[in-house]
Order: C-alpha cells, then sequence, then structure tokens
C-alpha cells in the first residue's frame, strides 16, 4: 500500500465529485523545484486520470501570510527577502498565540492575492495552479501525511 502523498491521493480521489487535486505543503529546508515536481509524479502515479498540482510555498506557508498586512501591521521583508525565514517569528510576535490550526485559515481569508504574489513568487504559482485547474473541485491540504 502507498504511503504519505500517494496515501492522501487516494483518499482525497475517492470522495465523490473530485475532479482535480492541489497539495499545498512546507517547502522547509527543501528545493521547491526539486522536490515539487518529484512529488507531483508520486500523485500521478496513483492518479494519473486526476488534474494534480503541487505548490511548496518557499520555507513556510506563514510566508504567503505575512506577505500581506497582518492585524493592519505592514512586515519589512527580512533575511532572505519575503521568502525568507523570518514569517513565523513575525507573526507570531502580533498574532497572540499563533497556532496554524487556529489562525491560518483567518490569516488566509484576509491575504491581499495581488500583493502576495508581487512578494512571493510561490504564491504567484499556487495561484496560477488555481486557474490551471479550472473549476474543478479543489481538495487541498497544508500537509499531506508522511
Amino acid at each position: 500500500m502507498a504511503g504519505g502523498v500517494e496515501q492522501y491521493i487516494q483518499n482525497v480521489i475517492a470522495t465523490p465529485g473530485v475532479r482535480s487535486v492541489l497539495v499545498v505543503l512546507d517547502a522547509e529546508g527543501d528545493c521547491a523545484a526539486a522536490e515539487g515536481p518529484r512529488l507531483l509524479e508520486r500523485c500521478r502515479s496513483v492518479a494519473s486520470h486526476v488534474p494534480t498540482r503541487i505548490v511548496m510555498p518557499c520555507m513556510i506557508y506563514e510566508n504567503w501570510l505575512a506577505a500581506s498586512p497582518v492585524e493592519g501591521e505592514e512586515r519589512t521583508p527580512g533575511q532572505g527577502g519575503w521568502e525568507g525565514p523570518s514569517a513565523l517569528a513575525w507573526l507570531k510576535a502580533r498574532v497572540t498565540g499563533y497556532k496554524k490550526t487556529v489562525h491560518q485559515a483567518r490569516l488566509t481569508a484576509t491575504l491581499d492575492f495581488d500583493l502576495t504574489a508581487s512578494r512571493c513568487p510561490s504564491f504567484g504559482r499556487f495561484l496560477r495552479c488555481v486557474d490551471d485547474l479550472g473549476d474543478g473541485m479543489i481538495a487541498s491540504c497544508t500537509e499531506p501525511p508522511s
């Protein structure tokens, strides 16, 4: 039986009505340009008939969140620019008790898409993948099982 992303894809495509899949997971220390195609190949090995895209925010998802104003406050890009390692610390300093599972959805809902895409090329890729998948029902996950 397949594990990790393969199991996630199998579970998602078993859901009635799903016509496409978008997987979003942190690149963390991995090179998204190298790891993304490998993950996509693994997805296609179990579901070649379902349009699937992989998007890996450079470093972490929080880079996307911190590229748009949070709680009315604008961030100055730190070391590594907008997709560098400082976003999580910046968010935690502004969002009391920041927890991914609690705060990501609310902060994502407030993103300025154009501004975030101009600052984070990986977010621009995310938007292109959403457009590419069209009006298909999209299943998304920030962290597929390993």
